[in-house]
């Protein structure tokens, strides 16, 4: 006897369009996410594959990810709620982005170092320490942006 509900199936991958060639040669072989549905692991791929996961119909699911050694990608790692019915197959791509860490110092025009400046990449934001160093990571094209603690505005 058949379930008269049917299945339905949730695909998931990492979308890399926005990823040029040149900056992901090699990275396709490093590490693997895995598939966290509620708060269970059900199924892990790699960056270049999709993984399929048939799951019972009229249910919402809330789909994650978790990075295994993972490429230096940026990924959205926020889970998404996804509604299945029978017959539904939902693909799921969590845009990625190469990212690139960088640690460098802030400093004023007379080489003064800026302690407890915001620096910002993309949407990730870190504080100078005393003396004006920082290790941020963000998209490799995103414009890295200083505020001084007075407000002011550093230009690059």
């Amino acid at each position: 006897m058949t379930d008269p509900g049917g299945t339905a199936a949730i695909r998931v991958s990492i979308d890399k369009t926005g990823i040029p060639d040149a900056l992901d040669d090699g990275l396709e072989d490093m590490g693997s996410y895995t598939v966290i549905i509620g708060n269970q692991a059900v199924a892990e791929f790699a960056p270049d594959e999709t993984s399929t996961i048939v799951l019972p119909p009229f249910r919402n699911y809330s789909v994650k990810l978790q990075p295994e050694q993972a490429p230096p990608y940026i990924v959205d790692l926020n889970r998404r709620e996804v509604p299945l019915y029978p017959g539904n197959v939902i693909d799921l791509a969590f845009p990625a982005k190469v990212g690139l860490t960088l640690f460098g110092q802030l400093v004023a025009p007379d080489t003064t170092p800026i302690p407890n400046a915001r620096i910002a990449a993309g949407t990730d934001t870190t504080v100078t320490d005393d003396q004006g160093y920082f290790l941020i990571t963000g998209p490799y094209d995103s414009e890295l942006q200083a505020a001084i603690s007075d407000g002011r505005q550093c230009k690059p």
